[in-house]
């Protein structure tokens, strides 16, 4: 009856460490799950803020070339009209396009110093985020150690009342 009772005990406490083993792996796997997906929605978004960015650098200089073609056109009309000797009706004009080309440098300054700011934010979070992760796997490696001596633990003692069991018969 005492062995009886004493393997329908051995049996129900492996069944019992058996069901937290599997609790235990399922939460790892869901946790390696989501991990995972955030890793790869932070990539995706960090690889979408770089296509944007290069986009507005391209755009902000196929404007600047536009801008030196109408300077240099406004050049070729000013020297016309200093040719036609209308050029002092014309100086408000060329006072005003000068004022209109350094109103628009100041802009485009303003526009490159606003992207570079972003720049070193966007550097700046990308490096916290690679940080964490590093932290993420150290922390990821010490709970599969901590598992793992658990486990061990669980093992010996389990053996250890094997041996108990059997020396007593």
């Amino acid at each position: 009856r005492r062995d009886a009772a004493v393997s329908l005990q051995c049996a129900w406490r492996s069944l019992v460490a058996r069901r937290r083993v599997l609790a235990m792996r399922r939460a790892a796997i869901k946790l390696q799950k989501t991990w995972r997906g955030l890793c790869l929605r932070w990539r995706l978004d960090l690889e979408h803020r770089a296509a944007t960015r290069i986009q507005a650098v391209v755009r902000q200089r196929a404007a600047c070339v536009l801008v030196d073609e109408r300077r240099k056109a406004a050049r070729r009309i000013v020297a016309w009209l200093h040719k036609m000797r209308i050029y002092a009706r014309f100086k408000v004009v060329l006072e005003s396009a000068t004022l209109l080309a350094s109103w628009w440098k100041a802009q485009a300054k303003k526009q490159r110093h606003k992207r570079k700011l972003a720049a070193v934010a966007t550097i700046r979070q990308s490096w916290r985020r690679l940080k964490a992760r590093r932290q993420d796997a150290t922390r990821e490696a010490a709970a599969l150690v901590v598992q793992r001596v658990w486990r061990g633990v669980l093992h010996r003692v389990h053996e250890s009342k094997k041996v108990s069991a059997a020396i007593r018969i």
